[in-house]
């Protein structure tokens, strides 16, 4: 069967002399890999740097039940970035954004709001006016709602600690999991915004949110593994 989706290319890694092995996030069939024969060839008219990381493709594909490996019809880039590849802080957070995912999303079924959200992320990173400096916290804390385990209740003025462990904000905890003031504020402020702004001022409170949300996730996403892009990203934010 041939179907149109379009899709986001997580991964892809070079096959035999010519070919890649390409993991894309879909919008109709979840996560899939898929065989490109000839990306690389001289004869692929540029084919393979279509399937960049991060990059937004218009796909028809061969969807058969049962194989591992799909194949592509057709393609063709659905969004042309203007700024991701160009300014380092944004490829930095872009390449940060795909390391996240690729240890997220394992689904091999259709999610058309978690797939429509991530849309929603790469359109805002490639913003000119986007405020990089938060944007990380605000899409790990975004997508951690899409994954199932946001918080369950929400800041109030008696509950201004944010429990990781239990995923909610409480009056008093003092275990190793819970997030005080100021960065519980922060991090209930986040949540609550479609577009990311910027309401720290301070770049050692953003990057110490950062490594609470990223604790976060080893919480709760089975074998997340330490990151490495945040190294990269505390050096373009500085």
């Amino acid at each position: 069967m041939i179907a149109s989706t379009l899709g986001i290319v997580l991964h892809s890694i070079k096959y035999g002399e010519t070919s890649l092995i390409v993991k894309i996030y879909t919008s109709s069939f979840g996560l899939v890999s898929y065989m490109v024969n000839g990306a690389r060839s001289s004869k692929g008219k540029n084919k393979g740097s279509l399937f960049q990381a991060g990059n937004i493709l218009e796909l028809e594909v061969y969807n058969k039940q049962g194989k591992n490996l799909q194949h592509i019809k057709e393609q063709k880039l659905y969004k042309i970035y203007n700024h991701i590849p160009n300014m380092m802080v944004k490829t930095s957070i872009c390449m940060y954004m795909l390391e996240v995912l690729n240890q997220c999303i394992k689904e091999h079924e259709q999610n058309e709001t978690l797939f429509d959200f991530l849309i929603h992320a790469f359109e805002q990173l490639d913003n000119q006016s986007n405020d990089d400096a938060i944007f990380p916290s605000w899409f790990m804390i975004a997508l951690a709602s899409h994954l199932g385990f946001e918080a369950g209740n929400s800041f109030e003025e008696n509950k201004t600690i944010f429990d990781m462990q239990e995923g909610l904000y409480v009056e008093e905890s003092y275990h190793a999991h819970a997030l005080h003031l100021p960065y519980s504020k922060y991090w209930y402020e986040l949540s609550q915004q479609e577009i990311p702004q910027n309401t720290i001022t301070s770049k050692k409170e953003r990057l110490m949110l950062l490594e609470s949300v990223e604790k976060f996730f080893q919480m709760h996403i089975e074998n997340f593994k330490q990151l490495q892009t945040p190294r990269i990203l505390r050096e373009v934010l500085s």
